[in-house]
Formats: C-alpha cells, structure tokens, sequence
C-alpha cells in the first residue's frame, strides 16, 4: 500500500470502511470499461474526472437525441442498438474527418444556412417560418415544396409583393379601415379612389365642423325656418315700404280742385 502512495501506519478497523468502498467503485471502474473501452478519452482506473463527466452528459444527449427519433418501441431499440454500435466500435468514424464526422459537420452547415434563409424569408414575409409549419408532420418536405411553389410562380408574387408594400405604407397612413374593405373584398378595384375621397372628405369635414362652434350647431331645419322667416319680413317690409313711397308720391300731387 506504501507503494501506491498510502501513508501512515496501517490501521485495519479504520482503514476497513474505505477500502470496501475502494473496492467497490474499482469493480464499478472495471464495470465501466467493458462498456468505455471504444472511447478513446478512456483509460479505466486512470480516466481524469471531468473525462468521465463529459462522457456522461455525452451518453445523456445522445440517448435524448435517439430517443426523439423513434415513434415505437422497436424503431427506439434498433436505432440505440446502430448509434451504440457507432459510438463504440465505429468510434473513429465520428473524427471530423471521418465519413459521419464529416456527414455531421455538413448536416451542421446545412442546418445554419436553413436557418439563416428562413431569418431572411422571415423579414421580407413579416411571418415565422416555425410557426406556420408547427403543425405540419414532415416539416422538411412542407417547407422545400413552399420554396419550389415560390420559385415556379415568382412573376405572380410580384404583384402580391407589390400590393403588401403599398399595404404597409397605407397602413402607416392609418388607413386600415379601407385596406381591410379592399382585401375583403367590399370595394371594387374600381371604386377605390372614389370611397377613398369620400372617405378623406367625411373625414376632413367632421374634422373642420367640430372645430368651429357654428357649423358644429348648425341645424337643417332652424336654417330653413329662419330663412322662410326672413322672406317673410322681407316681402312684408317691400310692401310697406311700396305703400310708404305711394303715400309720399300722393301726398305730393296737386289737388283737383285747385287745377
């Protein structure tokens, strides 16, 4: 024991307790590598502790990982039996220059250039990619054959990106009222400049009466009355003054007898 480092002078009854666990996680270690022997980080009774950590959260990712890619029983126990069979006799071929490694590192590029174009198409479509496709099962083929639709009718997007543009610049105008009666389809095409100048003039008017205390109060029918009222003072004032010029004229005029 001296030889391997002990120090002190043997003390069986207070030595006892840690050697029985020595000896019980050495036969754990020697358990561990029939299983870890493939990993080349491994080297048994020598293997650096945060070695064996790492291997631990390796194994836990890749049965999470396996196990997402099973729907049944038997598909989850033939795929952990193919990845254990990689990771521990096919080990090498997981080095970045080996077949899978380089297969993984051009999944990896694949996935971020995905990523990348779905951030763009995301931008200019003013939706998320993920959640349109949420509910899709193979998400994968949904999303290459939305791109080849794309690709095949890009003249007629066109217009439609057209349409979203002006869209947005209406909206910023607060005209959502009227795009929201245009794509519903309760203005014709042909009759959007005329609702729209009705529109701005309903608009612009209670704008101008509300702000000024005569037009807000005005009402039709006093208006009516009043100017009936006025005809009828005026036409009784144009009598009276006709009878008026009349008495003036006669009053003046010589009388007979006096001729």
């Amino acid at each position: 024991m001296k030889a391997g480092g002990a120090l002190g002078v043997p003390d069986p009854i207070r030595d006892a307790p840690t050697l029985k666990r020595l000896r019980v996680e050495g036969e754990a270690i020697d358990r561990l590598d029939k299983l870890l022997s493939g990993f080349k980080d491994w080297q048994g009774h020598r293997t650096s502790p945060d070695v064996a950590l790492a291997l631990q959260m390796l194994g836990q990712r890749a049965r999470i990982a396996v196990d997402r890619l099973a729907d049944d029983p038997s598909t989850l126990v033939e795929v952990r039996s193919k990845v254990r069979t990689l990771m521990q006799d096919g080990n090498d071929l997981l080095a970045p220059g080996a077949a899978v490694g380089r297969a993984a590192q051009e999944f990896l590029a694949a996935s971020k250039e995905l990523k990348d174009a779905c951030a763009r198409f995301e931008a200019i479509a003013g939706r998320s990619v993920r959640e349109h496709f949420a509910k899709t099962g193979r998400a994968l083929d949904a999303i290459r054959e939305t791109a080849d639709s794309i690709a095949a009718r890009h003249a007629e997007l066109r217009e439609w990106c057209g349409w979203r543009r002006r869209q947005a610049e209406a909206l910023d105008l607060e005209l959502g009222p009227l795009v929201d009666a245009i794509e519903k389809g309760r203005v014709p095409t042909e009759e959007i400049e005329a609702t729209f100048e009705a529109a701005y003039c309903t608009w612009w008017s209670g704008a101008v009466i509300g702000e000024d205390e005569v037009l807000r109060t005005f009402s039709t029918p006093e208006h009516v009355a009043t100017i009936e009222k006025f005809r009828e003072i005026d036409s009784q004032f144009q009598g009276l003054t006709a009878a008026y010029i009349s008495a003036k004229l006669t009053g003046n005029l010589p009388d007979a007898d006096d001729r």
